[in-house]
């Protein structure tokens, strides 16, 4: 059940979160920035979490920033995470040291035949946790809505929610103008002060949040179990090929290159074992999109938009919150026309800022409306008459010079019947999109009049 909806006072820390993605290769360390205020004395401080680790343990209340030497090897320090304890790497007067086994990591090595294993200690540890921080009961935690930091969102939502305390969430562009010129790395202090000034411009994160949020995790791990399992049968595709011209006794006049595929992949435990994940993902992926009130209250009456373009459409627009405008959410999926006329697609000197994948499935959804074109549906209907329109606004098919992507000139005909098509495909599109926008708004609004989501 959700929890109540009325807006809840903050009667404890507030503290600001400006999570980015950790460090990538070949760039600099990017740690989550938290400021941590405590109304009693109106002191702010200030920490860095580095890792994805750190997140974690700051959710549990155990996330250390000072250490003490350990004085007496014979201590036990178990009680302590492990991944919490310093070690260094053991020199050889180490091995003179009667030390406890918990500050001592050791390598293995199997002993030949009926030799007993090799015991070699590598690292002895010298430094343990001394004080942490932490959320704590009646925490109001402040974060920006969408992007990176969902999942760390959805988890202190889900521990505040029994602590007293809550998340509260402000969209990006709102964000945007309270910070105006200032640094993207003061957005901790930033955050923790709108939360007091500027409160109704945050949403609290609530149950029907972290379900979205969920989705948005079914389907990524979706998509990524389906690449593997493409790449797997591109991999096994190369290799009966490759096996087959390679070969030394003859030339398999009498066999199918398809067939020898087709043997090796239902042969392969790989390709199984992929295709068994896949499975089990892509119905993960189905319960989680049925049971939004989203999918039930919007995409389910929409011909065409099944459990699956609904998951990749959400994951893309992760909430409608996000968006202050429908303009907004269809450049956002790349729906929209350009001022010239021409389709939004990857151009020399234009900026293609769209995101890909729910662009992808805007297309996927065109499709769709393209199917149910003679048929009497609301999107199927419109898509015919933009056809017939278009058409009656260009007659003649015309040559025109463009510049390609290679930066040269070329000629392009226009107003072909499939140009037509495309063109009343995407203006179609840019109104399902607008109408979407206006839809997912409405439910948002209606959620949050009702005393239980």
């Amino acid at each position: 059940m959700q929890e109540i909806i009325a807006e809840k006072p903050i009667t404890g820390r507030i503290i600001g979160i400006s999570h980015r993605i950790k460090q990538k290769k070949d760039q600099e360390p990017r740690p989550t920035l938290i400021a941590i205020s405590n109304p009693t004395t109106d002191d702010v401080q200030h920490f860095k979490l580095e890792t994805e680790q750190d997140e974690l343990d700051f959710l549990n209340g155990i996330c250390p920033i000072k250490w003490k030497p350990i004085t007496v090897p014979s201590d036990n320090i178990s009680a302590y995470p492990e991944h919490q304890v310093v070690f260094r790497s053991a020199k050889d007067e180490d091995i003179l040291v009667d030390r406890h086994s918990s500050q001592c990591h050791y390598e293995i090595k199997k002993g030949k035949k009926e030799a007993p294993d090799i015991r070699t200690l590598v690292e002895v540890a010298t430094d343990v946790p001394s004080e942490y921080i932490g959320v704590q009961r009646k925490d109001t935690v402040a974060m920006i809505l969408g992007g990176s930091g969902d999942y760390f969102a959805h988890a202190l939502s889900r521990k505040l929610s029994e602590m007293d305390g809550m998340v509260l969430r402000i969209p990006p562009f709102k964000l945007k103008e309270h910070r105006g010129e200032a640094s993207k790395d003061d957005d901790c202090d930033l955050l923790v002060k709108l939360a007091i000034d500027h409160r109704s411009d945050f949403y609290q994160a609530l149950t029907r949040d972290r379900s979205i949020i969920r989705l948005r995790n079914a389907y990524l791990h979706r998509m990524n179990v389906m690449g593997q399992r493409i790449a797997c049968e591109q991999r096994i595709a190369q290799l009966a090929i490759g096996d087959i011209f390679c070969r030394d006794d003859g030339y398999f006049p009498e066999g199918s290159l398809l067939n020898e595929v087709l043997k090796l992949k239902a042969s392969s435990p790989v390709l199984l074992a992929l295709e068994q994940e896949e499975g089990l993902a892509l119905k993960n992926l189905e319960k989680a999109v049925q049971a939004l009130d989203i999918f039930q209250e919007v995409f389910a009456h929409i011909p065409g938009c099944g459990p699956r373009i609904t998951a990749g459409l959400m994951s893309a627009i992760v909430d409608i919150r996000r968006f202050k405008t429908a303009a907004k959410l269809v450049k956002y999926l790349g729906a929209h026309v350009l001022p010239d006329g021409t389709f939004p697609r990857r151009r020399i000197g234009q900026t293609s800022n769209w995101d890909p994948d729910g662009r992808q499935e805007v297309w996927n959804i065109g499709g769709q409306f393209l199917r149910q074109i003679n048929s009497d549906t609301k999107w199927g209907n419109y898509l015919k008459k933009m056809k017939i329109a278009l058409r009656a606004k260009h007659p003649d098919i015309v040559e025109v010079v463009v510049i390609n992507k290679d930066g040269k000139k070329a000629k392009v005909k226009r107003y072909t019947n499939g140009h037509i098509q495309k063109m009343a495909t995407w203006r179609t599109l840019t109104r399902f999109t607008e109408s979407l926008w206006t839809e997912l708004w409405k439910l948002e609004k209606s959620a949050k009049a009702s005393p239980q989501g």
